[in-house]
């Protein structure tokens, strides 16, 4: 992925429904939580067009910084 710095490892996988992230030792960054935090703001009304993943996608590297897994 072009987003992340190359000294970091991407691993991708499957996850069922409903598997809290905490069991596997993870993150979970929802976009849809990130955008109706905004709209509740008042800063924005929908759509929101790309603000929602552009914060996740900052909210995701800065764990992946921390060495935490990130699931979104």
């Amino acid at each position: 992925m072009d987003c992340l710095p190359p000294h970091y490892n991407l691993d991708v996988f499957y996850c069922q429904p409903g598997l809290p992230a905490a069991q596997i030792g993870g993150v979970h960054l929802r976009v849809d939580t990130i955008e109706q935090a905004i709209v509740r703001s008042g800063l924005a009304q929908h759509p929101l067009g790309p603000v929602g993943y552009v914060v996740g996608y900052a909210q995701a590297e800065e764990c992946l910084h921390q060495r935490l897994t990130v699931i979104a």
